[in-house]
């Protein structure tokens, strides 16, 4: 009973926790894009830069690097369509790139 009110009056804990962030699947742009759509408003969802670099990069060495702007840029028009609605943040301590629903 005590569940059910605060789920009533929006105090769960369910819904005060942010969610966890999840590993998208990045076998193609599709697929990607697919993932990115699932995500919630205010969800985090992150992909390597090994699975996201040859999607958007034609750099094979080091693809999303900061010296490579054309397939930073790619990325960036990619996460900003309607469908997507998202910011891509990379990480490279963990080497990482992490999308956040809008």
């Amino acid at each position: 009973m005590w569940t059910w009110m605060q789920k009533l009056f929006g105090t769960s804990p369910a819904e005060t926790e942010p969610a966890p962030d999840v590993h998208l699947k990045a076998s193609s742009q599709t697929a990607l894009s697919r993932a990115l759509h699932k995500l919630k408003p205010g969800q985090r969802g992150w992909v390597t830069i090994a699975e996201a670099g040859p999607l958007f990069s034609a750099d094979d060495v080091n693809p999303l690097s900061e010296m490579y702007h054309e397939g930073r840029r790619t990325l960036e028009t990619f996460a900003a369509k309607q469908r997507h609605r998202s910011t891509p943040t990379l990480d490279s301590s963990t080497r990482r790139i992490y999308f956040t629903r809008l």
